[in-house]
């Protein structure tokens, strides 16, 4: 349990590590505090700011934005929705990835070019070696001819990428580039020094009232109050984004993991400590005989201690036998990409074989060291270690104990948190509800109604239905205004037929609207 704990702290903690230059590297959140209102943070921002970040902080060396959409990508007969991420020609200025083939410097700049990576090329060409082909992304008129392949990266990155293009010019007119209110991507910045950051932070602070885009004043202090933009370092958004709830993993669950592997090997080395004491008796008669035959306790220290040392290693070596067995399903059901980074399970071995085994091997080796022949030999019963031995295998008992109970609190706590996520109300009846994501290919839009109809032919099947909405994935937020009041609130909207809100699968609210 130690060893797959810390492979799993490992990994969250090294999230986007990997990314070259990491340390120099942030995303601006928009940050709101209206009156009135609880503060809140979002990691999908407006582009408003864009044009004017280098022009008002000569510190930041590049920026660049982000949109990372699901378009359908087609190369020959093979069709498929992928993640693109959309991007300025700037992108390799910040984001300095390696690459298998191509060049960096020219990859990027212009339309009608794609970087994709080795998955992508492997899924649309059959080769990693797909400099020079075409793909057509969005069912655009011409296709885009790949420039560059990217060489693999670590499942654990915030910001994956396998395909980039650069944004179009037909998508600057959308209002995620002239309204602060339509959050859609990511700004990222490269700052160089270091002790820039608390000017830039602080003129950040407010930096929508500087640059209002198309909205009053009036408006920004509505929806941001005496907020703003906020820089976030790139390494410390994983766990940031967890804290503001837009994804990533809580660090006071990596932390929780981390002590319960802990307790685990705590509790194996007071339990290894305790029975070596306790059977130390056993070998007192080996003991004195060794040291009539001349062997000094030194050696015999050593000798104890180089025993312990083994069989640490012995466990060691099946921990990580097991560790390996159990991935898979670590991994199925946490949602990790972890693998046996054998230089790091080497080296925490060697690590827990020297410590482990310096603790659970040298007060026992000491004990035993200590018989006097003569009294061992003379006496008609094993020699027990005295007072001191007893209290202290009372006190190691109580501590295995309390390791144990912490170690079986923790596991109830995790599974009755994971049962709660699990058995939440979403507000509608789940059983039976299948959500097929489709194509926006051009080529199928005619093909719909047809495909519907099959599907309700299907036994078993009582209704079929499409939508561009569906719980708990939403695309479009816009604000609306309720009829003779001037209040606008923001909501998330779709498209869908009728037949989505079946009468016992949703609030009577819905029920009505779509009567």
């Amino acid at each position: 349990m130690f060893l797959t704990m810390a492979l799993i702290v490992r990994y969250e903690n090294s999230y986007d590590a990997s990314v070259p230059n990491v340390s120099h590297l942030y995303v601006l959140n928009e940050v709101f505090r209206p009156t009135g209102h609880a503060s809140s943070e979002s990691d999908d921002v407006s582009f408003v700011p864009f044009p004017f970040l280098k022009q008002d902080f000569p510190e930041i060396g590049a920026a660049i934005r982000m949109l990372q959409e699901p378009l359908v990508v087609r190369a020959g007969l093979t069709l498929s929705q992928e993640k693109v991420t959309l991007t300025d020609p700037a992108f390799f200025s910040v984001f300095k990835l390696p690459l298998l083939a191509g060049d960096s410097s020219t990859a990027r700049d212009g339309p009608g070019k794609v970087v994709i990576s080795t998955d992508m090329a492997r899924k649309y060409f059959g080769t990693e070696q797909a400099l020079g082909k075409r793909l057509r992304i969005d069912n655009g008129q011409t296709e885009a001819i790949v420039s560059g392949i990217l060489a693999p990266q670590p499942p654990n990155q915030t910001m994956g990428f396998d395909l980039i293009e650069v944004i179009p010019t037909s998508w600057l007119s959308k209002y995620a580039f002239t309204n602060w209110g339509s959050m859609w991507g990511t700004l990222c910045v490269r700052v160089d020094d270091p002790r820039a950051i608390p000017r830039i932070q602080s003129g950040l602070a407010h930096y929508p009232y500087q640059h209002p885009g198309n909205w009053t004043k009036e408006l920004l202090q509505e929806i941001f109050g005496g907020g703003g933009l906020e820089l976030v370092p790139l390494q410390d958004l994983h766990f940031h984004a967890a804290a503001i709830g837009e994804g990533g993993n809580s660090r006071a669950l990596v932390r929780i993991l981390g002590l319960i592997g802990l307790a685990a090997l705590a509790t194996a080395i007071i339990n290894y400590v305790n029975l070596a004491t306790a059977r130390s008796a056993l070998r007192a008669r080996e003991v004195a005989v060794r040291k009539v035959l001349g062997a000094t306790r030194l050696r015999l220290i050593a000798q104890f201690t180089t025993e312990a040392y083994v069989m640490v290693m012995m466990a060691a070596v099946l921990g990580s036998v097991f560790t390996e067995l159990a991935l898979h399903w670590v991994n199925l059901w946490g949602g990790w990409a972890l693998s046996m980074d054998w230089v790091f399970v080497l080296s925490v071995n060697a690590l827990v074989v020297l410590g482990a085994g310096t603790l659970a091997g040298f007060y026992p080796a000491l004990i035993i060291s200590g018989f006097r022949p003569a009294a061992v030999l003379a006496a008609s019963k094993t020699p027990a270690g005295g007072r001191i031995e007893s209290r202290l295998r009372a006190l190691l008992v109580v501590l295995q104990f309390s390791f144990a109970m912490t170690l079986a609190i923790c596991s109830l706590v995790m599974g009755l948190q994971a049962r709660h996520i699990r058995m939440l109300d979403r507000g509608m009846k789940q059983d039976g509800l299948i959500v097929i994501p489709s194509l926006n290919d051009a080529s199928l839009v005619s093909r719909q109604s047809d495909i519907i109809t099959r599907l309700a032919q299907v036994p078993g099947v009582r209704i079929a239905t499409r939508s561009d909405i569906y719980p708990h994935n939403a695309l479009n937020n816009d604000d609306w205004l309720l009829a003779g009041r001037p209040e606008k609130h923001a909501m998330n909207w779709g498209a869908c037929d009728r037949r989505l809100f079946r009468r016992d699968r949703c609030a009577p609210a819905c029920r009505t609207f779509f009567r």
